[in-house]
């Protein structure tokens, strides 16, 4: 009998997301947990605004076209910032946290 494939077996194929973009979001996430009154996955906890979260992930990838690639206070890479903000984003929808903020949107 044929082994499935992972696509076949509906399984989602984490493996091609790059390494070192996980770990560069990873890095930007991690130094916002060292923060006073944040920890891992304190978004979890509040509302989350996607205007906030889209306005910094822009600010971030503005960085990255002006040349920049370190962010100065956490080292990580500035569009691994950008990464995180939207990662952010994403598990805030899923969760029932994020507030849409889109032009002609309901609130929640």
């Amino acid at each position: 009998m044929a082994r499935k494939s992972i696509r076949e077996r509906g399984k989602v194929r984490l493996d091609l997301l790059p390494d070192v973009a996980m770990r560069e979001a990873a890095i930007a996430l991690d130094h916002g947990n060292a923060k006073p009154g944040r920890g891992p996955f304190n978004w979890r906890h509040q509302d989350i605004y996607s205007g906030d979260m889209i306005s910094g992930a822009l600010r971030h990838i503005g960085e990255y076209q002006e040349g920049r690639l370190e962010d100065p206070e956490s080292g990580a890479h500035v569009l691994g910032h950008a990464i995180g903000r939207l990662a952010i984003l994403i598990d805030a929808e899923f969760h029932g946290r994020a507030i849409d903020e889109r032009p002609g949107r309901k609130r929640r």
